[in-house]
């Protein structure tokens, strides 16, 4: 549908997933556990109640003495695996909100579940920047009426770009990008997930 999105790019979406396959095989037990296989903002349940300004500048929203409460649903495609698979989509759904949709949460909330969920090792980082990549390279042609044929086509030219930052381990790349807190400390204090 878009060949010259990907002219030239063959060889490396070929070397990407015979790398994929051979992680696969060779993957860590311990790093595996249940993923979700669909985890994405519409899958999550807040709260049934409006939340207030006061929520977002103070520790009421979510402490340890008052911690949001979050139902997660729709686990059918539940299987094990490694967790940057959920957390490539759950990001990589959130930017396609602010692609097509104009939602302009998308970096504010990568930024704020990053921080949130902590530390984990630079390789697991370059992962869920991978598997961003190939979502929005996948995603936006399966599902009609998400927007355009121009907006369809930046979006797999924007998923091609993040494939090949994460493939080639180009951390400067992802500076100034919604993955940004991925791999750079965060004003916030966040230490950024690939720091380590």
């Amino acid at each position: 549908m878009f060949p010259a999105v990907f002219d030239g790019y063959r060889d490396l979406f070929q070397q990407i997933a015979n790398g994929m396959k051979e992680r696969q095989t060779k993957q860590n037990d311990a790093k595996h556990g249940i993923i979700h296989g669909d985890f994405w903002s519409g899958n999550i349940l807040l709260p049934n109640r409006p939340f207030s300004p006061q929520d977002f500048t103070t520790t009421t929203l979510s402490s340890p003495s008052h911690p949001l409460k979050l139902l997660i649903i729709d686990w059918e495609l539940s299987h094990l695996s490694s967790p940057t698979y959920d957390l490539g989509q759950c990001f990589a759904e959130l930017y396609l909100l602010q692609h097509f949709k104009n939602i302009d949460a998308a970096a504010t909330i990568i930024r704020a579940f990053v921080h949130a969920y902590g530390e984990i090792p630079a390789e697991d980082a370059w992962e869920v920047a991978l598997h961003f990549g190939i979502h929005l390279v996948v995603w936006p042609c399966r599902v009609p009426g998400w927007g355009s044929r121009a907006q369809i086509e930046r979006c797999l030219v924007t998923g091609r770009e993040f494939v090949e930052g994460a493939w080639g381990k180009e951390r400067a790349w992802f500076e100034g990008s919604v993955l940004e807190s991925l791999f750079f400390a965060t004003e916030d204090g966040g230490a950024g997930l690939g720091v380590s």
